[in-house]
């Protein structure tokens, strides 16, 4: 069973000695959005939120990651959802990009498999269904 990850906000953040990352604040509004950053990872298990919606909980997300070349680890994803249902979880090698798209999207956490540096970068699509 997956962990839901928190924070005492709806910002993003990364674990990484609390340092803070881009901030992407969750508001409804009936336009789409887009949502990029940068993901640098560089100790085991080490994860990072790269969206926690807690005010829209009905949308449709285009979610878009990269896993750099240089990176020497596969990235864990984790998407989770507004309802019960079990989070989707996958993988992404070294040098390669994933996209997938997802209804219901609560928060997407990103872990690293492995011990050295892992980087790569994201881009959310966002879209509200209903607000």
């Amino acid at each position: 069973m997956h962990k839901r990850y928190r924070d005492k906000s709806s910002w993003v953040y990364a674990s990484e000695k609390n340092n803070i990352r881009k901030k992407h604040k969750d508001t409804c509004t009936s336009k789409c959005k887009k949502l990029c950053g940068d993901i640098s990872l560089k100790e085991n298990g080490e994860h990072v939120i790269i969206f926690e919606s807690c005010i829209c909980k009905e949308n449709t997300a285009s979610i878009t990651i990269l896993n750099h070349s240089s990176s020497s680890a596969c990235m864990k994803v984790i998407i989770f959802f507004g309802t019960d249902e079990c989070p989707i979880v996958f993988k992404i090698p070294p040098g390669n990009t994933v996209t997938r798209i997802h209804k219901n999207v609560t928060q997407i956490v990103i872990e690293q498999e492995g011990k050295i540096l892992t980087q790569g970068k994201y881009l959310i699509e966002l879209c509200p269904t209903h607000c």
